[in-house]
């Protein structure tokens, strides 16, 4: 409303128009790590031996309205929580196959750690850990993938070895040990791998 000096006035209406937009939905890049020339590179986004030690590993989350909170496996963490993650202050998560330990965010960036564990294959075939990973931004709304890792067997390994005896000699038997590499000839240890039978 306008006043003159005389007291004379006028109203008149200022309209906004807030032209908003819609976020996007929230989404979750697990990076394939294979490459094409990997076996199975189309199954996994990395490959690992049941007998490796941890390694390390990344993925990235985004969401325009926000981060919110975000679960990995069975493991749920706030933006918060996700924000303190350190190499001292990790949280871990059992896969069945492995343990999967997250240690460090920035910038969108989730670092973890994978260390398989030792376990049945069906004839050698690969196991695969699969991981939910799920965020869910401000307005609620989620985004998720799926993280695949292929666990290689550790087959066993197989020496040629010979040993010998003279015929009609005084002592008529032979010894040593495959799995040792000991005795006349042999070549080198043999392995019964990681399984162990």
């Amino acid at each position: 409303t306008l006043t003159d000096a005389d007291g004379s006035s006028k109203t008149a209406t200022l309209t906004i128009t807030i032209n908003g937009k819609t976020d996007g939905n929230p989404i979750v890049t697990i990076p394939d790590e294979n490459g094409s020339s990997t076996p199975d590179a189309s199954a996994t986004d990395f490959n690992v031996a049941e007998t490796d030690g941890a390694s390390n590993h990344s993925f990235s989350i985004s969401a325009p309205a926000g981060v919110q909170s975000i679960v990995v496996g069975n493991q749920t963490l706030t933006l918060a929580q996700l924000n303190g993650l350190s190499p001292s202050n990790t949280v871990s998560i059992d896969t069945g196959k492995g343990i999967l330990v997250l240690n460090g965010y920035s910038n969108g960036t989730v670092s973890y750690t994978f260390d398989p564990i030792v376990q049945a294959h069906n004839n050698s075939a690969q196991n695969v850990a699969q991981v939910t990973v799920t965020v869910t931004d401000a307005n609620g709304k989620t985004g998720s993938s799926t993280l695949d890792i292929g666990i290689t067997d550790s087959n066993p390994t197989a020496v040629n070895d010979s040993n010998s005896i003279t015929e009609d000699a005084a002592s008529n038997t032979v010894s040593g040990n495959v799995f040792a590499g000991t005795g006349a000839n042999l070549a080198g240890k043999d392995d019964l791998g990681a399984d162990n039978s």
